[in-house]
C-alpha cells in the first residue's frame, strides 16, 4: 500500500490499496513462507487511519536524529548453505565476506538489498 502523510497537518492526503495476492510470514521453524490472500483481504488497508498516526508521530519524533529502514526477510539472494543456517531458538550467526572487505574499494555500506 502507498499512503502520503501530510506531516504539517497531521493527515492522510493519499491513500492507495497495492497488490496483495501473496504475504510474507514468519514460519515456525524461523524461516518464512509464502501464503495466499483472500480476495477480502487484498482490498483492505494495510494500516487504519489510527495507526498512520501513530506512525507519523512516532517518524516526527526521530526525524533528523535517526534513519528509519524497512526489515524484512531478503528473498533473493541464492539458498544458504545448510552449514550457514542459524537453528531457530539459537543465537544469530553472522557471516561476512573478508575478500570484498580486503579490496577496500568502496566507502559505501555493505548490504544485498
Amino acid at each position: 500500500d502507498r499512503f502520503v502523510w501530510d506531516k504539517v497537518g497531521g493527515r492522510l492526503l493519499e491513500s492507495k490499496v497495492g497488490s496483495k495476492a501473496q504475504e510474507v510470514r514468519l514460519a515456525a521453524d524461523g524461516g518464512v513462507e509464502v501464503r495466499r490472500v483472500g480476495a477480502e483481504r487484498q482490498a483492505v488497508r494495510s494500516l487504519s487511519d489510527e495507526q498512520l498516526r501513530q506512525l507519523a508521530a512516532l517518524v516526527a519524533a526521530v526525524e533528523g536524529e535517526l534513519r528509519l529502514l524497512q526489515a524484512r526477510p531478503v528473498t533473493t539472494l541464492h539458498p544458504l548453505d545448510e552449514a550457514m543456517i542459524t537453528p531457530p531458538g539459537e543465537p544469530r550467526r553472522l557471516y561476512y565476506d573478508f575478500n570484498v572487505a580486503s579490496e577496500a574499494t568502496t566507502t559505501s555500506p555493505f548490504t544485498c538489498l
